[in-house]
């Protein structure tokens, strides 16, 4: 016999599952842990940028997952000049960051006080905002958290006229890793080496379960 919730059928004659709206967190992580399909991507924190910044702190990095997806969403700059963006972690809850030279390590085994995964200027309308994302890796503790910058679009500008342009890796991006310690980082900051860098956009941070 078919089952209906408020007059909808849910499990039909067939045992199959019919007109089912939504899957809570709760449901995906009990279907994941019961070996159905693969891995979840599931949406942690939302922070907004309203004001300029030189510095976006408190980010939170996941407790659970072997990897974190942040992604930065229409992200607004406050000054064209040439510069160094930036991510630094935090093991200690955010009360400070590793920020000295080399706590880091560029792909090149560079010594280095962050993440470098940008270096870049851009015409400060807001029509032309920055995408990318990247990618926290080596997360479980006893293990050195690298992060890839997965891909971007920014609106840099040459000459007085914005060209856009997309970098999936390079001498800044690729295989930066926290060498200062194998502590899981539980939280981040973004950073620059101008003041007032950030000044509207969207910061959106995932973890991945298994």
């Amino acid at each position: 016999m078919a089952i209906q919730v408020s007059g909808t059928e849910v499990i039909s004659n067939a045992r199959a599952l019919t007109n089912v709206a939504s899957i809570d967190a709760t449901t995906a992580a009990a279907i994941s842990a019961g070996g159905v399909g693969g891995g979840i991507w599931s949406e942690e924190s939302v922070t907004t940028i309203s004001s300029g910044s030189t510095t976006v702190n408190n980010l939170v990095i996941p407790a659970t997952g072997s990897m974190c997806m942040i992604i930065l969403e229409g992200i607004v700059y406050g000054n064209t000049g040439y510069r160094n963006q930036k991510i630094r972690l935090s093991t200690d809850g955010g009360s400070s960051y590793w920020s000295s030279n080399g706590h880091y390590k560029r792909y090149d085994g560079g010594s280095r006080d962050a993440m470098d995964y940008k270096e870049s200027t851009q015409n400060t309308n807001t029509a032309y905002a920055s995408y990318s994302s990247l990618i926290l890796q080596g997360l479980p503790s006893g293990q050195y958290s690298t992060a890839v910058w997965s891909w971007g679009m920014q609106w840099a500008t040459t000459g007085g006229s914005p060209n856009s342009y997309f970098e999936a890796g390079g001498y800044y991006t690729a295989g930066s890793y926290l060498s200062a310690t194998t502590a899981r980082p539980d939280r981040f900051q973004l950073t620059s080496n101008m003041a007032s860098t950030y000044t509207a956009g969207t910061v959106r941070v995932y973890s991945f379960n298994a």
